[in-house]
C-alpha cells in the first residue's frame, strides 16, 4: 500500500524542515509555492491532505487559499502559521479550512492532526464504502424511514426523526448547568441561579453588567483600575471610585440573602474576584469546553466521534452573548467572538452532514447560520447545493438570488466566481460534485 500523500503550499526552509521531520517515512510529500495553485494547467500529484503555510497577513494569501477547493476539491486543508490574528483564524475557518496549527510545531500533535484528517477524508473515499458508512451513520443517529418508529437508542441520543439533533430545539432551560452551586447564563439574557434558586437582577444595567463581568472572569482576580476604566471611563476618578464601591456594596447585600454564610465577592490587593470556594459554572465555559473537546476528538478520531460534543455546544447557545446589555464595549467584543465560534461550529456540523449526503440536516443548519449572518457566501453556496441535491432546483435558484442580494446590500459586492459557476450548473441542470 502506498504512503498517504500531503501537498504543502509555501513555507520557509525552517518551517518545511519542521513538517518533514515530524512525518518523515509515513507520508509522501509534495512541496509547492502558493502561487502554483493559481496557474492554469498545473498538474497536481494525488494528495490526501493539503497544508497551507500562512506567512504574513491573511488578506495577501486569500486568492491562494480560495483557489485550493477549485484545484483540489475534497482535500481537507490545514492552515499553519506562526503568530496569526484571531480574526485571520476565524476567516480561514469560514473559507473551509479544517484546522489551524501554530509554529513551532509539536510533532506528536501535528501527526495526530494530520492522521485524523487523512482518516476522515479517506473514510469518505469510494462510493460503496461511503454508502455503507452513511447507513451506519444514519442508524447511529436514529434517522429512520417515516413508516418506522424511532428506536430507544435514537431517543436517548436526542435525534429527531426529521434528522436534526434535538439539541437544536431544546427549550431555554439549564440542563447543562444543573447541579452546581452557582449557575450563570450569559447566552441570551443574563441569568443566575444560586444554590438552586433564581436570583433576580438588580435595577440598573451598570451594576448587573459589573456583576456579569466579575462572574465571566470568575477564574481570575480583576484589578480595581480595570473595573474603573471599563465601567466609569468618562467619570472623574473620585466619582468612579465611589460608584464602584456603591455597586460592590449593593451586590454584596443582594447576594447575602442567598449566601448568608459566605462572601460572594472578595477583595484583596486592589483586586476583586468571585469567591474561589464557590462551585461556579457558566454556559460560556461549557460551550467552549465542548467546542475544544469536539475539535480535539475530530482531529484524532474523525467528525463522527465529535458530533456529540458539537451538538451539546449548540444546546447552550440560546442567544448572543448578553444580548440585553447594549452599551457595554466588553460585551460587544465577546459577543462577536463567541458568535463567530458558534458559526464555525455550525459550519462543521453542516458540512459533515452535507458530506454524508444528509441534505435535510445540513440545510437546516446552514439556514440557522444565515439567520445569524446572511453575508456568509460559502454557507449560501452549501445551502444551494443542499436544495439541488434534494431535487428542489427552484429553491436552489432562489437561494442564489438571496445570496446575491445580501452581498450587494450589505457589502456592495457580487457573488464570487465559484458561486456563479454553481448557479450556472444548476441552471443548466448539470451534475455537481458533493464537495464544492
Amino acid at each position: 500500500m502506498s504512503d498517504p500523500r500531503v501537498i504543502v503550499f509555501g513555507g520557509s526552509p525552517d518551517q518545511l524542515h519542521q513538517i518533514t521531520r515530524a512525518i518523515v517515512g509515513a507520508w509522501a510529500l509534495s512541496i509547492l509555492p502558493p502561487a502554483h495553485i493559481l496557474e492554469k494547467g498545473n498538474a497536481f500529484p494525488p494528495q490526501e491532505v493539503v497544508i497551507f503555510i500562512l506567512d504574513g497577513p491573511l488578506a495577501e494569501a486569500l486568492p491562494y487559499l480560495e483557489a485550493i477547493p477549485q484545484k483540489l476539491p475534497g482535500a481537507p486543508v490545514i492552515l499553519i502559521a506562526e503568530k496569526p490574528d484571531r480574526e485571520d483564524i476565524i476567516q480561514a475557518f469560514r473559507l473551509g479550512v479544517k484546522d489551524c496549527l501554530l509554529f513551532p510545531l509539536e510533532p506528536d500533535e501535528f501527526r495526530k492532526t494530520l492522521e485524523g484528517h487523512w482518516k476522515s477524508n479517506n473514510f469518505q473515499a469510494g462510493k460503496p464504502q461511503c454508502r455503507r458508512w452513511k447507513e451506519r451513520l444514519l442508524n447511529w443517529l436514529g434517522i429512520v424511514p417515516a413508516q418506522r418508529i424511532p428506536s430507544p437508542a435514537s431517543v436517548k441520543l436526542g435525534i429527531r426523526p426529521d434528522g436534526l439533533p434535538e439539541s437544536f430545539f431544546l427549550p431555554k432551560g439549564r440542563q447543562e448547568l444543573a447541579g452546581h452551586e452557582v449557575e450563570a447564563q450569559f447566552f441570551g439574557s443574563f441569568r443566575l441561579r444560586v444554590r438552586g434558586q433564581d436570583l433576580p437582577l438588580l435595577p440598573g444595567e451598570k451594576v448587573n453588567a459589573l456583576f456579569a463581568y466579575l462572574l465571566y472572569n470568575h477564574q481570575k482576580p480583576v484589578h480595581r483600575e480595570i473595573l474603573l476604566s471599563r465601567f466609569w471611563e468618562y467619570t472623574s476618578p473620585s466619582s468612579a471610585r465611589k460608584s464602584l464601591n456603591v455597586a460592590i456594596h449593593t451586590l454584596r447585600q443582594h447576594l447575602q440573602e442567598c449566601l448568608p454564610d459566605m462572601e460572594f465577592i472578595q477583595y484583596y490587593n486592589d483586586n476583586y474576584l468571585a469567591n474561589p470556594e464557590l462551585d461556579i459554572i457558566t454556559d460560556v465555559d461549557q460551550f467552549l469546553s465542548y467546542w475544544h473537546k469536539g475539535r480535539a476528538i475530530e482531529a484524532s478520531h474523525g467528525p463522527k466521534e465529535a458530533l456529540e460534543y458539537y451538538t451539546a455546544a449548540t444546546t447552550l447557545y440560546r442567544g448572543d452573548f448578553l444580548e440585553d446589555m447594549h452599551y457595554e464595549e466588553w460585551c460587544e467584543q465577546e459577543r462577536d467572538n463567541l458568535k463567530e465560534t458558534y458559526l464555525i461550529l455550525l459550519d462543521r456540523l453542516g458540512t459533515f452532514f452535507l458530506q454524508e449526503e444528509a441534505c435535510e440536516m445540513a440545510g437546516k443548519i446552514f439556514r440557522m447560520m444565515l439567520e445569524k449572518d446572511d453575508c456568509l457566501e460559502n454557507v449560501h453556496r452549501k445551502l444551494i447545493l443542499c436544495y439541488y441535491r434534494l431535487g428542489r432546483r427552484d429553491k436552489a435558484i432562489r437561494q442564489y438570488y438571496k445570496c446575491s442580494e445580501a452581498l450587494r446590500k450589505e457589502l456592495n459586492i457580487e457573488p464570487s466566481q465559484s458561486t456563479k459557476e454553481l448557479f450556472l450548473l444548476i441552471n443548466e441542470e448539470k451534475p455537481i460534485p458533493w464537495l464544492i
